[in-house]
């Protein structure tokens, strides 16, 4: 990845693990403030069993920002969007759906990502048009533990795996039917903060979440995300939420491809960003 991406990445992930501190510190500001008990079933660190849960549908509009393969030994780099045309920006829609008990929760995520890009084989006007294509589309599953809470604060840890892989595949720059590289299923481990609190205005409060992953093993993969809403009234049948955000995803594997006749190995790596739109469900 370059420099200025990796910066980039840099720069959300010190700005969501800023907002989870100074979240988490007014919260028990506010606590000292109202000298509540230690021993209270509200005290922050007591989490009182109760099942609880959440859906979400999002609409993102991404595109690849920067990204190239590289092939070391030959000292040949293909820029994404220079070489392979992967300019275009695309909408995606995304689900998913949650639980939690007490600390622990579970989630379940279903992503499509597919960036294309069309240019004549070599540049050559005279040759047939081909295709380059990063695929990156499949389910997710995922686990939290919430090591603080409190009236509407939560902030903890996560792990997820994916249950795809992503697959780079292109005859523009590659001869005899072009190549496909895959790269291995990524497990990460992050953090995440979610404040909705209590105050409201005509029975509508503001909503905050931010999430950040990063890589364990597998595909290099990088994820932050951070969004802010509106909550609607609770009732019976729980609370609905309109929220916009943004999301920073980083990929970057190893590979082994054919070229000029012998097998050689190959790095990938990719990123995308763009903002969301996404209605939230909480029950």
């Amino acid at each position: 990845m370059s420099n200025s991406a990796v910066s980039r990445v840099k720069a959300h992930a010190g700005l969501i693990l800023s907002v989870a501190l100074v979240l988490t510190v007014c919260s028990v500001a506010e606590v000292c403030a109202q000298s509540v008990p230690w021993f209270s079933g509200q005290y922050p660190l007591v989490f009182l069993p109760g099942l609880q849960g959440e859906f979400k549908c999002s609409v993102i509009r991404t595109g690849i920002e920067s990204g190239k393969q590289v092939i070391p030994s030959d000292n040949i780099s293909w820029d994404l969007k220079k070489d392979f045309n992967m300019n275009r920006q695309y909408l995606f829609a995304d689900l998913m759906v949650g639980l939690r008990a007490g600390r622990f929760g579970v989630r379940a995520h279903w992503e499509t990502r597919e960036f294309v890009g069309l240019d004549r084989y070599q540049g050559n006007p005279d040759l047939p048009v081909s295709t380059a294509r990063l695929e990156y589309s499949g389910i997710r599953v995922g686990a939290d533990v919430y090591l603080f809470q409190w009236r509407g604060l939560r902030v903890g840890i996560n792990a997820d795996y994916n249950l795809y892989r992503p697959i780079f595949s292109e005859g523009i720059r590659t001869g005899l039917g072009g190549k496909k590289i895959i790269g291995e299923t990524p497990t990460t481990a992050g953090l995440h903060v979610f404040y909705g609190p209590s105050v409201n205005f005509y029975d509508f409060s503001p909503v905050l979440e931010a999430r950040c992953r990063w890589p364990v093993a597998g595909t290099e993969l990088t994820d932050l995300e951070f969004s802010a809403g509106v909550n609607g009234p609770d009732t019976v049948l729980g609370s609905v939420a309109l929220k916009f955000g943004y999301r920073s995803t980083s990929l970057e594997f190893p590979a082994v491809q054919h070229y000029n006749g012998v097998q050689v190995r190959t790095v990938f790596d990719a990123l995308f960003t763009g903002w969301f739109g996404e209605l939230a469900y909480y029950y």
